[in-house]
């Protein structure tokens, strides 16, 4: 877009100076009918001096204007505009306008996606960003959502848990979440992932996955690795590190006891300390090969008795508390 005002007064400079001129040439002219009796030299360093003063303030007040207008505010706009956050965390995705998506892209967008969505809000997202810009952040929610599904139902056929059993896990875990207090994002992220807790499970044989008995310790050794090889999957496709470690931590135990690597208390990320709950109530309450289904009265003994050793103190008994409504999500989504 031009600047008319400045167009303007580059104009009327231009015009000045030519102005200028042809006045110093009547002066010059004048002053050598005046000074015919000066000496040649004279008349011309007077003449020189004149023309000479008068580019002098014609550059002068130019560049004055020029910098007050111009030089200044692009100055401080170049500065502002290279030490943008906005600028830094969108210009890789800038560069990404007009090259497919690949898988092996996936990871470094979606870790953008993931800085951008801390570091700016939604709305300017929405209504700042160009449309480019905004298909792209479409698209990437979509291959998202797209590999949670995938690796969801890859983790349905591979073991004996449902769609229902990894819905519920979602919805426990918001139920559990919103009583401890976390903020709605974090919420959000955790129903999300909940599911692909377990799937690195498609890791391991079918002979100790589908065991109908127990497993012996060797068997139970190559078992406790799902935890690892579903963390290698998720960070391998470059999903969310809130769901790489819902994966890999939520066997550990608040009194340090649990796998893979024996993580004690706090050390333990929240959102792994959730579904680790959710997880283990599921199962108290659903038929296994193993197991029957436990009554509710069972149930609350072993959710009590787990509280400050297996679980987190605060969350085993927000759970405990809350076991109206753990139990009207899993009567709602029952197995077929």
């Amino acid at each position: 877009m031009k600047n008319k005002p400045l167009e303007s007064f580059l104009r009327n400079s231009i015009c000045l100076v030519i102005g200028l001129s042809i006045l110093s040439f009547f002066v010059a002219k004048k002053l050598h009918s005046q000074l015919f009796m000066l000496h040649p030299l004279t008349h011309f360093s007077i003449t020189f001096l004149i023309l000479s003063l008068l580019l002098y303030l014609i550059y002068f007040f130019t560049m004055r204007k020029l910098r007050h207008s111009v030089i200044n505010p692009v100055e401080s706009i170049t500065i502002a505009n290279e030490n943008s956050d906005l600028k830094k965390n969108t210009i890789e995705l800038v560069q990404l306008e007009n090259k497919e998506l690949a898988t092996e892209d996936l990871q470094n967008i979606i870790e953008f996606r993931n800085t951008l969505s801390k570091k700016v809000d939604k709305v300017l997202i929405k209504d700042k960003l160009n449309s480019p810009l905004e298909d792209i952040y479409t698209e990437v929610t979509k291959l998202t959502d797209g590999i949670i599904a995938a690796l969801e139902q890859a983790n349905v056929y591979n073991d004996d848990d449902t769609g229902y059993h990894m819905k519920r896990l979602g919805m426990y875990s918001r139920v559990i979440a919103e009583a401890y207090g976390l903020p709605e994002d974090f919420i959000s992220e955790i129903e999300r992932y909940a599911s692909l807790h377990d799937v690195g499970k498609i890791g391991i044989p079918d002979s100790i996955l589908k065991k109908p008995g127990r497993l012996s310790p060797e068997e139970w050794l190559v078992m406790k690795r799902h935890s690892k090889i579903g963390y290698d999957i998720l960070h391998s496709v470059g999903l969310s590190p809130l769901a790489q470690n819902i994966a890999l931590y939520h066997h550990e135990r608040w009194n340090g006891i649990g796998y893979p690597a024996g993580l004690k208390g706090e050390a333990i990320p929240i959102e792994a300390r959730i579904v680790a709950i959710a997880d283990v109530f599921d199962a108290l309450v659903n038929k296994r090969v193993y197991k029957p289904a436990f009554t509710r009265e069972k149930v609350e003994e072993i959710i009590l008795s787990e509280t400050g050793t297996h679980f987190d103190p605060t969350l085993g008994q927000i759970a405990y508390e809350k076991l109206d409504d753990l139990y009207a999500i899993f009567e709602s989504n029952l197995d077929d």
